[in-house]
């Protein structure tokens, strides 16, 4: 295992008490090859829907969440890493936008999401466009697909950041987005969306973070959409079991083998006691709705217990497996972010 951490990040804004705010918050990853002239290996992440803080609770009080910079702008962070140096450094950042507008992490609509608040407890104007990013990947025609938490939903943009189309479940205003997705997805838990997405064989698979808010409360099934980025519509689902049903288990990224098979992270947000993060290579069989998963890695045994959370997944090469850290902006206890590379005992194909 070799972990590298993200060497003096950009300030993005300010807490209320005047202390900065790092870039953090990744999540998803796209490793995008050795970049000769500078002597890094890339990678392409994503900031979610932005630096959040403590939310005031009181009874009879509907789910709300603190935005400490209401006007951030969602972006792509293009990382540069060298090996020989352990230098991790941030690149480029990619704000993106929607008809020339800045996209911003505000949800869109309620009670289906949380009530906006800025850092004094004042509520936010609601944003019909308003995303919370949390999975990356690239088709073949060289348009990128974000999937997010709110609706949820796929977003298509081009390499420039611009949205080209966002993509919900049907019985959703089209003010949100163009309804294509099934109904029951607007049933997603409160932010558990879209948190991975892999393409390959022309498709793209979106995985939701956790079961239904409609799935009995122990439910093991995460729901995998089948998505075709050409004619923008689903063609199929399939389901992932969670090993447990009871704890806090969910999905963390996914990323697609050169043989079209697809490994995901399954873990537990926590360090310490009960935490758990493994990778998952899951195969799809002709005419059967349930995928099979085996086993790739224990990433506690291989020493990753360090982070809560693992949400960023990647492989460099057939031997070699990336996984990036989301430190919610350093607000919460964790100040770094950290890509490791973990090495592989079997080849992947």
């Amino acid at each position: 295992m070799l972990a590298f951490e993200v060497s003096d990040p950009p300030t993005i804004g300010k807490r209320t008490d005047g202390r900065d705010i790092k870039l953090g918050g990744f999540s998803g990853l796209i490793y995008e090859g050795f970049n000769k002239s500078s002597g890094e290996e890339v990678f392409l992440t994503l900031t979610d829907r932005g630096p959040n803080g403590p939310t005031p609770k009181k009874e009879g009080m509907a789910p709300s969440m603190t935005f400490l910079l209401p006007d951030y702008q969602l972006r792509w962070v293009r990382l540069g890493l060298t090996r020989k140096t352990k230098v991790l450094r941030v690149i480029e950042e990619i704000k993106l936008t929607y008809k020339g507008e800045p996209l911003k992490g505000i949800p869109n609509q309620a009670p289906e999401d949380e009530l906006p608040l800025d850092a004094f407890g004042k509520k936010l104007a609601l944003i019909p466009f308003g995303l919370d990013p949390e999975s990356i990947v690239k088709d073949d025609d060289g348009h990128y697909w974000v999937g997010e938490e709110y609706r949820p939903s796929l977003n298509k943009f081009n390499s420039k950041g611009e949205l080209l189309a966002r993509f919900v479940p049907y019985g959703t205003s089209s003010s949100l987005g163009t309804p294509v997705l099934p109904a029951r997805y607007s049933q997603r838990r409160l932010n558990r969306g879209f948190e991975a997405i892999a393409f390959t064989r022309g498709k793209i698979y979106a995985f939701l973070q956790s079961p239904l808010a409609s799935d009995p409360k122990a439910s093991r099934v995460i729901r995998i959409l089948e998505f075709d980025p050409k004619h923008n519509r689903p063609t199929g689902e399939f389901i992932y079991l969670l090993d447990d049903g009871i704890s806090d288990r969910k999905i963390g990224d996914a990323i697609a083998t050169r043989d079209g098979e697809i490994l995901v992270i399954e873990q537990t947000s926590r360090k310490g006691e009960g935490a758990i993060k493994k990778i998952y290579k899951i195969q799809f069989a002709p005419g059967e709705e349930q995928v099979k998963k085996t086993l790739v890695i224990d990433l506690l045994e291989s020493g990753y217990d360090f982070v809560e959370k693992a949400e960023g997944l990647s492989l460099i090469d057939p031997e070699t497996i990336a996984v990036l850290s989301d430190n919610d902006f350093g607000l919460f206890g964790e100040d770094h972010s950290y890509l490791v590379l973990f090495p592989l005992s079997e080849e992947l194909k």
